[in-house]
């Protein structure tokens, strides 16, 4: 593509073709290597390589998860939107730990200087999974608990963020994001002291706390008793 765009476009049919689906997936094993560019996604994307690709059984060391760490840059570039093809085989074909690793990846970029409306659509995609966690058997525990690290990028515990915290808190101790989770409520406690105690006591609703990390959880309930709440 840097070299010829145009014929980067007018090849990438023979470079993933359909009609050979093992070619086709060694070279999706092979882009796990290859950096990410917005011009190359839309590409990929035009051509429905990344909709073949999520259904294909990747034999590459980590290629899946950098398959979907491409199409999560892509959300965040505004390549994607929640209701795209992608996004939409993931949630149907309920893959619960495509979802977690996503969230993952996003909790991977807090420090990268994203935009108010880069996090908001990491919000976005936090609210999503909740209302489509509506539609299983059973909340996905893990699924929530990665969720629950993209706390960081919320500026109070009001409002939808409060419901986006309460949906999550009782699963912060299946993915041991405990500690990082107690660390956000701290960092909102001052702002929304109603929020995080009824965040709180959702955290502890179903287990417990047997470990307090450098004393997070009670600098937590020292605030929160400064504060008047019980």
């Amino acid at each position: 593509d840097y070299m010829n765009r145009e014929w980067t476009r007018s090849n990438v049919d023979r470079i993933f073709p359909t009609e050979f689906a093992s070619n086709s997936t060694c070279a999706i094993d092979g882009l796990a290597y290859a950096p990410f560019t917005r011009p190359v996604y839309a590409i990929l994307a035009e051509r429905s390589v990344l909709d073949r690709a999520l259904r294909y059984e990747l034999k590459g060391r980590n290629a899946r998860d950098r398959l979907l760490e491409r199409i999560a840059a892509g959300y965040i570039w505004g390549e994607e939107n929640l209701e795209s093809s992608r996004f939409a085989y993931l949630y149907e074909a309920k893959r619960v730990d495509d979802l977690e690793v996503v969230a993952r990846i996003f909790w991977s970029a807090r420090d990268t200087g994203l935009s108010a409306e880069q996090k908001e659509k990491v919000i976005k995609y936090w609210d999503r999974c909740v209302a489509w966690s509506l539609t299983l058997a059973e909340p996905p525990a893990k699924l929530f608990s990665a969720l629950s690290t993209l706390s960081c990028y919320l500026a109070t515990a009001d409002g939808r963020d409060r419901e986006l915290l309460e949906a999550v808190a009782p699963y912060i101790h299946d993915g041991y994001n405990a500690d990082s989770f107690f660390k956000e409520l701290l960092r909102l406690v001052d702002m929304s002291p109603d929020g995080v105690c009824a965040v709180l006591g959702q955290a502890i609703k179903l287990r417990i706390p047997s470990f307090d990390f450098v004393g997070r959880l009670k600098s937590l309930l020292l605030r929160l008793a400064e504060k008047g709440k019980d």
